[in-house]
């Protein structure tokens, strides 16, 4: 008997319900027989009837599409409307939003968008900056504050530090063993006194307005020596972000302005700040009188009269593009004016401006 027989004689003599217990008092192998198995074992697994009428569809069962009406088509003996789901044909359903891309993180169960690292409980990390190379200039800068709490705008701007302290020699001697230490000496206008009375510090960085590049720093305090009128003081700067340079900084008192020395080295290696303070460079304790130099014009030859900041402005507040030591001839490239003198530097050509009042007519 087939599947279309069968259901004429089940609607005569049983409503829909009863149909449903017919199928299912039947075993699998007979309604897999009596009807395609798709359809049964739908039936079967849903509870519903096998022979109902699919949405859409006007005619209840057939054995090929001319038993359809116009625009159906015969699947699993049931006339439906081509794209209608089910059949044996019917391709499963597909979510076309495809799903998101992830990686799986090592080690772990479950895909994640990406692997997360976090710092250990209990654990705080300790930041680190960058490698410094050998020939890396490093800003040198006093400001107000603490260490770890300073001002965001120095005080003082300081020379950069160079393994040469700022002077253009490249040849080296001794042993290859040894550790170089970058060093600048700085002339500011300031004294001793004033950096004693409220909190300074001498903070040395890789960049000069970032904070978190500082590699050494150190508070300005501590016992006071030299004369009572011209003090001085050392102070040590302890590595900071891990950097592992330490450094010294020497400030002392001459005349009206403080003299700034500061230097910093790599710690490794037994490296001690005892170990640097005496590469310090000296000073000269007694500088000369300065000369009358009302007679200075262009093309005048002068002579640095004592340590001073070559400075790229006629001015104090001007920044420092270089420090001329004693003796350091320069040609005058204009008369003074407000008491600065447009100089430049012989050998390296470098031009800047010096105040009068450390210049001297140099000897014929």
């Amino acid at each position: 008997m087939d599947a279309g027989r069968f259901d004429t004689i089940a609607r005569s003599l049983t409503t829909g319900a009863s149909r449903r217990r017919l199928l299912q008092s039947l075993s699998l192998s007979a309604a897999a027989t009596l009807l395609p198995r798709s359809l049964a074992a739908r039936a079967l697994d849903a509870g519903n009837d096998p022979t109902a009428v699919p949405a859409g569809a006007n005619t209840p069962t057939c054995t090929s599409g001319s038993d359809c009406p116009a625009g159906q088509v015969c699947v699993d003996r049931v006339c439906q409307v081509p794209g209608e789901t089910g059949g044996a044909d019917a391709p499963p359903g597909t979510d076309a939003t495809p799903a998101s891309a992830t990686t799986t993180a090592a080690g772990g169960a479950e895909p994640t968008a990406r692997a997360i690292t976090t710092p250990e409980a209990g654990t705080t990390p300790e930041p680190a900056v960058a490698a410094i190379s050998p020939d890396q200039a490093l800003f040198a800068q006093i400001h107000s504050g603490i260490c770890g709490q300073l001002e965001a705008s120095p005080a003082f701007s300081l020379l950069d530090l160079t393994v040469a302290g700022g002077s253009t020699g490249t040849t080296t001697a001794g042993q290859p063993t040894a550790v170089p230490a970058r060093y600048s000496t700085t002339v500011v206008d300031a004294n001793l006194a004033d950096l004693l009375d409220s909190p300074y510090s001498v903070d040395v960085r890789l960049t000069a307005d970032d904070p978190a590049t500082s590699i050494a720093c150190g508070d300005v305090g501590g016992v006071v020596g030299g004369q009572a009128t011209e003090g001085e003081i050392a102070i040590g700067m302890p590595t900071r972000n891990s950097s592992g340079y330490l450094g010294i900084a020497w400030l002392r008192d001459e005349g009206e302005r403080l003299v700034v020395t500061a230097f910093v080295a790599p710690g490794q290696g037994g490296g001690t700040v005892a170990d640097f303070a005496a590469a310090a460079p000296s000073i000269d304790e007694t500088p000369e009188e300065a000369s009358v130099v009302s007679d200075i014009e262009a093309g005048t030859v002068v002579v640095v009269t004592e340590e001073v900041n070559l400075r790229a402005a006629p001015s104090a507040e001007a920044s420092v593009v270089g420090l001329l030591p004693q003796g350091q001839e320069l040609i005058a490239t204009a008369a003074p004016v407000n008491n600065w003198v447009a100089v430049r530097d012989p050998e390296t050509d470098r031009p800047g401006y010096v105040s009068a009042d450390y210049l001297a007519l140099a000897e014929e």
